[in-house]
């Protein structure tokens, strides 16, 4: 009688299970490392003067279209990564309006998203008084995220 230790079916067994295990681990400690990211980011509240500077040069420079689109996904994306909402399936619109949001949060967004929609979509040149709606707004988000953290 051969040994079970020659048996073609019994080391592939043995693969698969070691396969199995190696992927389970390493799927939980991504899983891990992923939520402990979001945990410091929750704590600390987002920057948003790396957003403004952004803002401003860009405004300087001209590229008022420009300004406005960078400055809203940037801040957009902090916003919702501090919060915990996955974006991916919601449009910025519908994630507004969702109520998930804190309400001062949400309006300074909104009136970026107010400017942000037309320049995005219908192609359309900010006017200074648009410019100066997103300095304020991008203000009032620095100023909150300051409170907050």
């Amino acid at each position: 009688m051969a040994s079970f230790l020659y048996e073609v079916s019994f080391w592939l067994v043995i693969n698969l299970f070691l396969t199995a295990a190696v992927i389970g681990l390493v799927l939980i400690r991504y899983s891990m490392q992923r939520s402990s990211v979001r945990a410091e980011n929750v704590r600390k509240g987002p920057d948003f003067s790396e957003e403004m500077m952004l803002f401003e040069r860009l405004v300087e420079q001209g590229e008022k279209p420009k300004a406005v689109l960078e400055a809203f996904k940037r801040c957009f994306r902090k916003v919702v990564d501090t919060v915990g909402i996955d974006p991916r399936f919601l449009t910025p619109r519908e994630v507004l309006e969702s109520g998930k949001l804190p309400k001062p949060l949400e309006q300074a967004l909104s009136e970026i998203y107010r400017i942000y929609e037309p320049v995005r979509f219908g192609l359309r040149h900010p006017s200074d008084d648009e410019i100066e709606v997103c300095r304020i707004s991008l203000a009032k988000l620095a100023e909150l995220a300051d409170r907050n953290a």
